[in-house]
Order: C-alpha cells, then structure tokens, then sequence
C-alpha cells in the first residue's frame, strides 16, 4: 500500500506526467499476479487513476463490503462512470515497438450472425496494426455487399487493412490542416484504437471508419473517415 501510496501523490504532483503514468504501468505489471483483497483493492484504484473505469469497477464490485456505508458510496460513484465513460478515456501508456504479425488468411474472417439483407458482415479477432498501433481489443469489422465475394476482394482487404497500418504521415497532415493544435509524431504514437470497421461497396469501393483517443481531448472520441487512401473527415465526438 506504501509503495501505491508513493505512486498516487506523484501521479497528481506530477500532474499525470508521463514519468508518473509509467511507473503506474508498471505497478500494474508487477502486481498483476495477486489475487488477495488488499492487492486487488488497490489495482482497481490504480486502474481508476489511469481512467479505466470500467476495469476498476469490475474489480472493485466482487471484493466491495455490500454491508459498509462507505462501500456502497463508492460502488455507486463507479458503476456511474464505468456506465459514462467505460475505458474509452484512459491515459495511454508509452506505446511498445510493432511487432511483425502473420499475414491474414480467408479462415481469419468469420460472418456475423446480425448481417443485414443487402450485406454480410465479417469480423476478424487476430491482431492487425492499425495506426501503428497493434488492435486486438475489439474484432476488426468487414462490411460486405452481398454481391460480392470474400474472396474476389480479399487480396485488396489485406493490402487496405495493412494501408491503415502506417498511414501516420496522411493523418498527420489533414489533422494538422483542419484543427488548431498541430501535431507531430508524438501525438501519432499515443493515439489508442478503439473501434475498426472497413465497407466494401464493390470492387475497388473501400472506406473504413475508425474510433480512437488521443491525448489533445482525452475524454473525446476522435472518428476518422476513408473513402480509399483519402481521409475525408476527422472530428471529436463525445
């Protein structure tokens, strides 16, 4: 608790300085492994203090004393933010180098039981490097029309799928054109994915929508719209 403690004041001293949010990572790491009351306790408040709001609820509720007044309190204060915020707002942590990940292959692609009559969606759990950044939270959506097969479009679906990979200088470039704040290389490593869906109208026709944070509005949504290799929108929501 000592060393939490110690973790904690410098967090909010440092004003959430990037030296600060490591240490918590690391912390995080460390004590990953424990599954005593006191240690789980104090992993949800370290989770609650980087933004993960729903991970420290989800901690917190399964040791929580439903019979203490000052638990109870608590209990409620973080169901409400886990419900508003989730995890979508959390502090990154120092982004690890991309690894090289195996190609995708036809059997990668599984059909969603919610397709819609003129379309069939396809999602793919393997991790793939969007933005720079390797996705594996959530499955990688595939709109498909129904007239057209997987396997006509699936060589194009993996060289767009590896394009939004390392698209860094594109999205650079139009943020810097269309807001106020410039940015750089720095902003581009701490972005965090958070939702990927690409649309395949025919051949040819790719867009994708992507969901990520970035560090200029943490408790924002940053949606960026492709239509191909073009970015054709980039806004906050949320």
């Amino acid at each position: 608790m000592k060393r939490y403690a110690d973790l904690s004041a410098n967090f909010r001293s440092s004003k959430q300085s990037k030296e600060s949010i490591a240490q918590l990572y690391a912390f995080l790491d460390e004590t990953g492994g424990a599954q005593d009351k006191t240690s789980l306790l104090v992993r949800s408040q370290v989770y609650s203090l980087l933004g993960y709001h729903q991970k420290a609820y989800d901690i917190f509720v399964a040791i929580a004393d439903k019979s203490n007044r000052k638990d109870i309190s608590r209990l409620f204060e973080m169901e409400q933010l886990a419900k508003s915020h989730q995890d979508n707002f959390a502090l990154k942590r120092k982004p690890a180098p991309i690894q090289h990940l195996p190609e995708l292959t036809l059997n990668d692609f599984v059909k969603e039981d919610n397709s819609a009559p003129d379309e069939v969606v396809f999602a793919v759990s393997r991790r793939n490097i969007i933005l720079g950044k390797v996705f594996d939270d959530k499955p990688l959506l595939i709109n498909l029309e129904r007239n057209i097969a997987l396997e006509d479009v699936f060589p194009q679906l993996l060289t767009y799928i590896k394009w939004l990979g390392s698209c860094k200088a594109e999205l650079i470039d139009y943020y810097n054109r269309n807001f106020e704040n410039n940015v750089n290389e720095a902003w581009y490593n701490y972005l965090d994915i958070f939702g990927v869906r690409i649309t395949v109208a025919g051949m040819h026709q790719l867009t994708a929508d992507i969901t990520c944070g970035d560090e200029i509005a943490q408790d924002h949504l940053l949606d960026i719209s492709f239509d191909g290799k073009r970015i054709v929108s980039m806004s906050y929501d949320g």
